[in-house]
Parts: C-alpha cells; sequence; structure tokens
C-alpha cells in the first residue's frame, strides 16, 4: 500500500538535487557535453532555450524522486542497499525503454544516446540509492524488529531461568 505519509521528502528533495546535480556534470564540457551535442547535430537555435530545458530537467528529476519514494514505500525498500537494488530494476526498465526507442532513430543517432542512456542508468542508481538511505523505515520492518527484540528478552529470560 501507498502511503504519501511514509515518504521522507527532504531525503527525496536531495535525491532529486543529487540526479539534477550528476546530469549538469554529465553533459558539461568536463564529461560527454562535448560529443553529446556534436552527435545532436543540432543549431543551438534548433535545440532552445537551455533555461528551459533545466528548468524541465529540475521539475522531471523532482517528480521521478517523489514517484519512486512513493514506489519505494509502498515495497519496503527502506534502505541504502534495498534503494541500489530498486535502483538497478528501475535503471534497467529506462534503459530498455530507451533502446527501444532509440531503434527508431537509426545509427546517426547513437552516440547520442549511449550517452543519455548511460546517464540515465547512473542517475537513476544515484537517485535510488539516495531515497532508499533516507527512507523512514517501512512499519512491517518495524514490527519484525519489536518481533526480534521480543523474542531476544524471551530467550535471555528462558536461559536466566535455566542457570538457577
Amino acid at each position: 500500500m501507498f502511503d504519501i505519509n511514509a515518504i521522507n521528502v527532504w531525503g527525496t528533495v536531495a535525491a532529486a538535487l543529487a540526479m539534477f546535480a550528476l546530469g549538469g556534470l554529465w553533459f558539461s564540457p568536463i564529461l560527454f557535453g562535448k560529443s553529446w551535442a556534436q552527435s545532436m547535430k543540432a543549431s543551438p537555435k534548433e535545440l532552445g532555450s537551455p533555461a528551459v530545458a533545466f528548468v524541465l530537467f529540475l521539475v522531471t528529476s523532482t517528480g521521478i524522486a517523489f514517484l519512486v519514494a512513493l514506489l519505494f514505500s509502498g515495497s519496503g525498500m527502506d534502505t541504502t542497499g534495498r534503494g541500489f537494488l530498486g535502483g538497478i530494476v528501475l535503471a534497467g526498465l529506462f534503459f530498455l525503454v530507451s533502446l527501444g526507442d532509440a531503434g527508431f532513430t537509426g545509427h546517426l543517432r547513437a552516440k547520442w544516446w549511449w550517452i543519455q542512456a548511460a546517464y540515465r542508468v547512473a542517475g537513476t542508481l544515484l537517485l535510488c540509492t539516495i531515497v532508499g538511505a533516507s527512507a523512514p523505515t517501512s512499519p512491517s520492518r518495524q514490527i519484525q524488529k519489536s518481533v526480534d527484540e521480543a523474542g531476544k528478552t524471551v530467550d535471555q529470560t528462558l536461559k536466566d531461568i535455566e542457570v538457577k
């Protein structure tokens, strides 16, 4: 069950900002920006306003982060490791969807697609890991922890009785 109250809003915002920052670095001249721009084979005028693109990317990164947080809250993905594993699944999904779309662009856009797809995988893994790490402990895990602690108490009490 999805519980909007089971989302760590600040952790989710941090995940969105991390994905956004990784995108800024990924598509900068330091990493893949030049190759990516050359592979587009489009003039700056054809590409449109960078400001609009940045705002749209920030909005979509935030939307993705909140959807992932909602999905994770409903599935008990409330640790760093579980977030990373969930990220592998979602990154694989995004990769395969984009690969299917890339089939319609032909070989002329292969370089562009690889840069985009690799970013999606890296960004999704980063985002999901942060969302998982910052997620509150799910109710089922809280119950399991209480049961485990109660069991340890009972075990210790029985050992104390046996010793006396």
